[in-house]
C-alpha cells in the first residue's frame, strides 16, 4: 500500500477557533498519522502553501470566509494558481450567506459548508469526509 502523507490546514482569525478544530480533528483521527498546520493569517497560509513540496499538499483545507486584510474568497482566488487540486476545502464560517453558498458551488474544491461553533453532529461529518478521504487516497 502506499505511504500518504497527510496533512490538514486550518486558516482562520481566531486562534481559538483553530485551536477547537485541531483538538477534535485529533480526537477523532489520533491513530492516522496527519500533521494539523494553522494559521490566523491567510496571507502566511498562502505563502506556507507556495513553499510546500508538491507531494505533501494538504489533505484538507477549514477555511473561514470572515477575516481580516483578506477574506475567504480572495484566499481562494490566490490559491487556485497552485496545484492543489486534490485538496478538499470546507468553509467554516459564523455567517454563511445563500450569495457566499451559490458561489461556493462554482468551485469544485469546496467540499460543505459549516456555521461556527460546530456541533458535534458537523465535527462526526467533517472528520468522516477526512478519514474517507484518507482511505480513497491509500488505496491509490
Amino acid at each position: 500500500m502506499k505511504q500518504v502523507f497527510r496533512r490538514v490546514v486550518l486558516i482562520d482569525d481566531e486562534e481559538i477557533q483553530n485551536k477547537i478544530h485541531k483538538m477534535i480533528i485529533q480526537h477523532y483521527l489520533g491513530r492516522h498519522s496527519i500533521e494539523i498546520v494553522s494559521f490566523t493569517d491567510p496571507v502566511k497560509a498562502l505563502l506556507y502553501l507556495e513553499d510546500e513540496d508538491k507531494n505533501k499538499i494538504p489533505t484538507l483545507v477549514l477555511l473561514d470566509l470572515h477575516m481580516p486584510y483578506m477574506d475567504g474568497w480572495e484566499f481562494l482566488d490566490r490559491l487556485n494558481p497552485l496545484d492543489v487540486t486534490n485538496t478538499v476545502i470546507h468553509i467554516v464560517s459564523a455567517s454563511i450567506l445563500k450569495a457566499d453558498v451559490e458561489r461556493g458551488h462554482k468551485n469544485s474544491q469546496i467540499a460543505g459548508f459549516t456555521n461556527k461553533p460546530l456541533s458535534s453532529a458537523v465535527n462526526g461529518l467533517l472528520v468522516a469526509t477526512l478519514a474517507d478521504i484518507i482511505r480513497r487516497q491509500s488505496l491509490k
